[in-house]
C-alpha cells in the first residue's frame, strides 16, 4: 500500500501558517452560518408556538373565513 502523496514531508513554517490560517477562516465562516441558521430556527419555533396557541404570528395575516 502506498503512502499518501507528500506523507512524511514536513511543512515549512509559512506553509503551516497558511494552512492554519485557512482552516481558521473556514471555521469562522462555518460558525457564522450556524449562527444564522440558529436565528432562523428560533424564529420558526416562535411562529410554531404562536400557531399552536391559536395566535396569528407577527407578519402573517388572519385567514379569511369562508361563509
Amino acid at each position: 500500500m502506498s503512502e499518501p502523496q507528500g506523507a512524511g514531508v514536513p511543512l515549512t513554517d509559512a506553509q503551516l501558517h497558511a494552512t492554519l490560517s485557512a482552516m481558521h477562516h473556514g471555521l469562522i465562516t462555518m460558525q457564522a452560518r450556524l449562527d444564522d441558521h440558529e436565528k432562523v430556527l428560533e424564529k420558526l419555533l416562535l411562529v410554531m408556538q404562536e400557531l399552536t396557541a391559536g395566535q396569528v404570528p407577527n407578519g402573517f395575516r388572519q385567514p379569511k373565513t369562508v361563509n
